[in-house]
């Protein structure tokens, strides 16, 4: 019954485009052993936001290419399962070398997707609803996960947007275990970067997502640009988190799944950090919690002290399950 609803809800072909050749490139420059594919995506979408501004139509059918992949697990050690990666606003798959590299290593396969307008995949992140997050992410699990029959539902890694969807699978029994990066529990509604002599309002900006500032010839994990650029481009997509937020973080999950969140601190510009920890110590009180103070937003991607200590957060909960 699970499946169906999903093919009710999301069409979904397996044809391949060959754009994926370029997908695998960039995968193999973070590691050997990867995959790549785009494939078709359609959905229904309602704008009830920007059709009383009269920007788009009260709702239309949408047909975009999603850019899917993973980074396939160390063959050297026993697989240990799949890990299903939820991005951020503005994030992409490929932007998150360091963490997936130290998860690959030890023996798991990281699967990531982009969502509508977002990194490789085209479209709008518009078009996007918070509840089809999840039930898209369940669609290229099933696809790109190794032995399914035995890790049937995967471990889910969400950071910010990405954070409150791992939430919303949790409390819908599609995932069980799941690590939240600073969780997009309780947004703030004024982010990022303000300009207002550019009259340029909440951007996203790498400066504002992470304290680490990357020298001319250093590496810089960043592979894809941000985009879109503010959630004010995104009206109704953002309208439909804040709402969501407000639901989801009033909404208990049950005991049975298990949880680490790792909060960033009071600087972070997106989330509040500490009305997340009380929310999250109140609705899911069995989640172990490691607060950052001197961190901004992208944790996983902060200067190299708080990024291993993430890591090593992250494999030590991995390995109690």
């Amino acid at each position: 019954m699970f499946k169906l609803f999903l093919l009710f809800s999301l069409i979904i072909s397996t044809t391949t485009y060959s754009s994926a050749s370029d997908c695998d490139a960039l995968w193999k420059s973070n590691a050997k052993d990867s995959h790549c594919e785009f494939f078709p995506f359609s959905t229904f979408v309602k704008y009830p936001v920007t059709s009383i501004i009269g920007n788009s139509p009260d709702s239309t059918f949408i047909d975009a290419k999603i850019r899917s992949g993973y980074m396939e697990e160390n063959k050297d050690v026993n697989f240990k399962g799949n890990i299903l990666y939820f991005e951020g606003l503005g994030d992409s798959m490929l932007n998150h070398r360091p963490l997936f590299k130290s998860l690959t290593a030890n023996g798991f396969r990281v699967i990531a997707f982009d969502y509508m307008g977002q990194g490789g995949s085209t479209g709008s992140m518009n078009d996007t609803r918070m509840k089809d997050i999840p039930k898209l992410g369940i669609l290229v699990y099933q696809r790109l996960a190794r032995d399914i029959e035995h890790f049937r539902k995967p471990i889910i890694l969400g950071w910010s947007t990405g954070g409150l969807a791992a939430y919303l699978a949790a409390l819908n029994d599609q995932a069980d275990k799941i690590i939240l990066l600073a969780p997009g529990i309780v947004p703030r509604l004024i982010l990022g970067e303000q300009d207002i002599l550019e009259l340029s309002f909440d951007k996203i900006t790498l400066n504002t997502l992470t304290s680490k500032r990357y020298l001319p010839n250093e590496y810089n994990p960043h592979v894809d640009g941000i985009r879109p650029s503010s959630p004010l481009v995104v009206k109704d997509f953002a309208t439909d988190l804040i709402l969501t937020s407000i639901k989801a973080r009033n909404s208990v999950v049950s005991k049975n799944v298990k949880g680490l969140v790792l909060f960033s601190g009071q600087k972070d510009s997106y989330v509040h950090s500490i009305w997340g920890q009380q929310r999250l110590k109140s609705i899911a009180p069995s989640f172990k919690q490691v607060v950052y103070a001197h961190s901004l937003h992208e944790i996983d991607n902060e200067i190299t002290s708080i990024q291993q200590d993430v890591q090593k957060q992250i494999l030590a909960f991995l390995n109690t399950l």
